[in-house]
């Protein structure tokens, strides 16, 4: 056991120590604090808190993974995640008057894959493979948790990815085994839209009382197992909104990374649009609702990772939307910083990819205009930032 003072706080959320010994790192912790710690840097007594400490709003806190915060109060809470935006700006080479933190809050996630083993159902311990059986959860919209605990009743499945879309809860089960005739009518019992089951790459669906779909401007989309989609609904409608309001006067639009069209289709309302993407049926759910409500849209599926669109390729559009997974799109970001696109959106979930992406482009010739970030990650260190780039 060892008394420390908690200096300055980790990228994470965690405090930092400085020892005799060297620098500890304490979960839960906040700067000015004194605490009593064990070898492994947990808190055994908290000798002199922070005022800015407060309990947290859910029971399984300090044993869940899924949140890390909840001990800040509010506006420590916000100043630390203004504080990863800002710093994200600064190490990309930045330079805004006052950029924008919107924080969605609690009772907003409306996806999520939940852990089950042993009749338990919720999310993984931290830094551990143990499930943490959920009775609450502050994070997730109503709709998800309630039905999560249907889940106790059925076996043999590993994980469930749920999601709420615009016409139900898509549910799609992971198992080692092929699911017995037992199984498969215990599913159909389920209050969801959707039910499939996968095991490996096979998925097998079990039921369907309705299409499962996604209202993107005039297009409703139906949406494939395991299709992309912004976490959380305020979440897409801030983003969406920066991207319109960026693009507005372009005619003729790249969407990269679209995924099954979530700007493709707004934008489509003032210009043609070409979304590119990898995933094969998340294009194909483009090219459907495209040709359905007679859009100008296009669709074409392309790893962007290893085959970036080139510079003859987009000569043709004078924007573009970049919505890239948390690896970034580096190979992608090296072309862009070559051309000539009046303006560029990056969507970013990763700060650290995105101060890494958003480099090449400013050191190609391309200024910020505009940053917001969107917390929709409550509770936790990650953040999504759109910024909007021009020359």
């Amino acid at each position: 056991m060892e008394d420390v003072i908690i200096e300055t706080l980790g990228a994470k959320g965690g405090g930092i120590a400085e020892t005799a010994d060297g620098r500890v790192m304490v979960p839960f912790a906040l700067p000015g604090e004194k605490v009593r710690v064990n070898e492994d840097g947990e808190i055994i007594e908290l000798l002199k808190p922070n005022s800015n400490r407060q309990t947290p709003p859910c029971r399984h806190f300090y044993k869940c993974g899924g949140c890390r915060l909840q001990h800040m109060n509010d506006e420590f809470y916000r100043e630390f995640k203004h504080g990863i935006f800002l710093q994200a700006l600064k190490r990309a080479g930045a330079e805004l008057d006052s950029p924008e933190l919107i924080v969605i809050g609690p009772h907003s996630r409306r996806r999520a894959v939940f852990k089950i083993s042993d009749g338990k159902v919720g999310f993984y311990a931290a830094d551990s493979h143990d499930v943490v059986d959920l009775s609450e959860c502050h994070i997730l919209e109503p709709e998800i948790f309630s039905f999560s605990q249907e889940l106790k009743h059925i076996s043999g499945i590993k994980e469930a990815l749920v999601t709420l879309a615009d016409t139900g809860l898509d549910v799609l089960l992971y198992a080692e085994n092929a699911p017995s005739m037992a199984d498969s009518e215990n599913i159909k019992n389920l209050s969801a839209a959707r039910i499939a089951w996968k095991h490996g790459e096979k998925i097998i669906p079990i039921m369907s009382k309705s299409a499962v779909a996604m209202q993107f401007g005039k297009a409703l989309v139906e949406l494939p197992y395991e299709a992309f989609l912004q976490p959380t609904k305020k979440g897409q409608e801030l983003i969406t909104a920066e991207v319109m309001r960026a693009l507005k006067r372009e005619k003729i639009i790249v969407d990269l990374f679209s995924g099954c069209g979530t700007y493709s289709f707004l934008l489509a309302a003032k210009s043609k649009i070409h979304s590119v993407e990898m995933g094969g049926e998340m294009i194909a759910a483009i090219k459907k609702a495209a040709a359905e409500f007679q859009m100008p849209v296009t669709a074409e599926k392309r790893n962007l990772y290893n085959a970036p669109l080139q510079l003859g390729e987009l000569e043709k559009y004078s924007g573009c939307v970049i919505n890239p997974p948390r690896t970034g799109a580096l190979n992608q970001c090296k072309v862009l910083a070559k051309s000539n696109l009046q303006k560029i959106v990056m969507v970013s979930c990763n700060p650290d990819t995105f101060v890494r992406d958003a480099g090449i482009l400013i050191r190609g010739g391309y200024k910020i205009e505009r940053a917001i970030s969107i917390d929709q990650f409550h509770w936790t260190s990650h953040l999504e930032i759109v910024a909007v780039f021009g020359r």
